[in-house]
């Protein structure tokens, strides 16, 4: 048996040793006209700071997730110093996240760039207040939490001499996001009286354990689940990795999604793998509209301890066409978990 600190958002499978599982800040998204997060960048304008070859700014706006550049989906500016891409909001908004799809090839230019809002266009809008410090190529699509910065303008800035910036889409998401609080949340034990299965579906961002907002787990093959009250099509997942510490531990975690509780939920169809998140991070998964009603997040290997704090994000839709307004997927439930008798 081993200690590890507290371990945020996970489900963890197939293994026999002791590992460690915590958990803070779940949300569930589905379609809707109540607690709406509506994407209004496809309502906006969109602007570069040079075009090459065809790849117009607004493209990056088009509704479509492909990020192969050759099917005339992304934005691309010259090679250029400090090149950037805007788009003009209906209106001012409190923002509070930005989602980015980069290009599936040539991916590393995205290196660097910034996400800017605000309702200034002075320096082309590149000099307003910073969301996000510096995109990675590392996740094909990436979200931003930008905390309800206010504004109206929203840039993709790179700075340096001899830049290109291709953008694939850019989502940019108002409205009030609404954590599946009433959701069903579950996991294998409970840690001690901060540890509750619910504190990872309670709207609190804090990501410190004994604050009481996080899910801890002890035992041995320990898992946590959310159940969406119905089947849903999940076309990607958030994750928010903690930012104190131990970032490298969410590492080769897997996204299951699906409707069976054969093994705990832990062995439906594979949504997405996780190689990496960066400390206080936060990374999209797209999960091709796999059916379920249950998402796990599992972990395999031998004497892990997973730890980060995430807000995780389950965006659904209904077949055939995404919507630009979506809510919770997960209404009406209540909280069960197995109870461990041990202290940390």
């Amino acid at each position: 048996m081993f200690i590890c600190d507290p371990v945020l958002f996970v489900s963890i499978s197939k293994m026999k040793e002791v590992i460690i599982l915590s958990l803070l800040g779940i949300l569930g998204m589905g379609r809707g006209t109540k607690d709406e997060l509506v994407y209004v960048a496809l309502g906006g304008k969109a602007a570069q700071s040079s075009t090459f070859y065809g790849g117009t700014a607004k493209r990056s706006l088009d509704g479509i997730w492909n990020s192969t550049y050759e099917d005339h989906s992304c934005s691309h500016t010259l090679g250029e110093t400090n090149p950037w891409w805007r788009v003009d909001l209906p209106e001012t908004y409190q923002v509070p996240s930005v989602t980015i799809t980069n290009r599936d090839t040539s991916a590393e230019r995205i290196n660097g760039a910034e996400i800017r809002i605000g309702n200034s266009l002075e320096n082309d809008g590149n000099s307003n207040p910073r969301c996000v410090t510096a995109l990675s190529s590392y996740i094909l699509v990436m979200a931003f939490q930008c905390r309800g910065i206010k504004g109206r303008y929203v840039n993709i800035f790179l700075s340096g001499s001899n830049k290109h910036l291709s953008l694939c889409e850019a989502e940019v998401n108002v409205g009030r996001q609404n954590a599946a609080t009433g959701g069903i949340a579950s996991q294998s034990s409970q840690w001690d009286k901060f540890g509750d299965a619910n504190n990872a579906i309670d709207l609190n961002w804090t990501n410190r354990y004994l604050e009481g907002s996080c899910s801890h787990t002890k035992d041995i093959d320990p898992w946590w689940r959310v159940d969406m009250s119905k089947t849903h099509n999940v076309t990607y997942v958030t994750i928010t990795n903690r930012g104190d510490c131990c970032s490298d531990r969410i590492s080769g975690a897997e996204i299951h999604v699906g409707d069976s509780l054969f093994n705990k939920g832990n062995s439906n169809p594979l949504c997405a793998g996780i190689p990496y998140i960066p400390a206080g991070q936060t990374r999209t998964f797209p999960c091709s509209g796999i059916s379920g009603r249950d998402v796990n997040i599992l972990l395999p290997g031998k004497e892990k301890c997973l730890t980060f704090w995430c807000t995780c994000w389950l965006f659904t839709k209904s077949p055939p066409l995404p919507s630009l307004t979506e809510r919770t997927a997960a209404p009406g439930g209540r909280t069960r978990q197995r109870f461990s008798s041990e202290t940390p």
